[in-house]
């Protein structure tokens, strides 16, 4: 076999190879997929169509629970960055509706601590702020859970609800909260990069 041959066979072999990479995947997974992409690639537009696309593809009740709820979850994250909190505040009920059944009988956990942060803020941005506190109540036990960045946000959204709890006659927590926000560390400032 010659050069030439061993190359066109090699290069037959990785287009039959990446061809099949997806084969397995289902229509609302590739439009999940293309939505990760279209986000990453800042088509927020694109992004938008695709992730309902995958969320009301044919086969997206086959997908498993866990990832069903956490393209909700991402699609939600998506609807909150372009400011339609309405559908972000449905979104994320849906997703945390998968949640409880995942977690049925056990202690909150990470993910379920993010979707109840996200639900707050979208609360905070419609003025429901009874709502919110509600779902602070269920996350104040757990805020302890977020490291880093994610701590200084929920600080942030903490910080934010002092007033509202204040207000609404619920000093203890709004105590709490304070007291979180007190103790959390705020963000180092960073650098303008050139």
């Amino acid at each position: 076999m010659t050069t030439r041959g061993i190359v066109q066979g090699v290069g037959l072999a990785l287009l039959l190879l990446t061809a099949g990479a997806h084969a397995g995947e289902g229509e609302s997974d590739r439009f999940f997929r293309e939505c990760r992409a279209a986000w990453a690639n800042n088509q927020i537009g694109s992004a938008d169509e695709l992730c309902y696309k995958s969320l009301t593809a044919s086969d997206f009740k086959e997908v498993p629970a866990e990832s069903r709820s956490l393209r909700i979850y991402n699609y939600a994250q998506l609807k909150r960055m372009i400011g339609n909190w309405e559908a972000a505040e449905e979104l994320l009920l849906e997703s945390l509706a998968l949640e409880d059944v995942r977690i049925a009988g056990k202690p909150l956990d990470l993910p379920y601590a993010r979707r109840l942060a996200e639900l707050s803020i979208a609360y905070a941005a419609q003025d429901k702020w009874p709502e919110g506190l509600k779902t602070l109540e269920r996350l104040l036990p757990v805020a302890d859970q977020f490291q880093g960045r994610e701590r200084s946000a929920v600080s942030e959204i903490f910080r934010n609800y002092v007033p509202q709890a204040a207000s609404a006659g619920r000093q203890d927590m709004a105590r709490q909260l304070l007291k979180y926000v007190e103790e959390s560390p705020a963000p180092e400032p960073a650098f303008i990069k050139p």
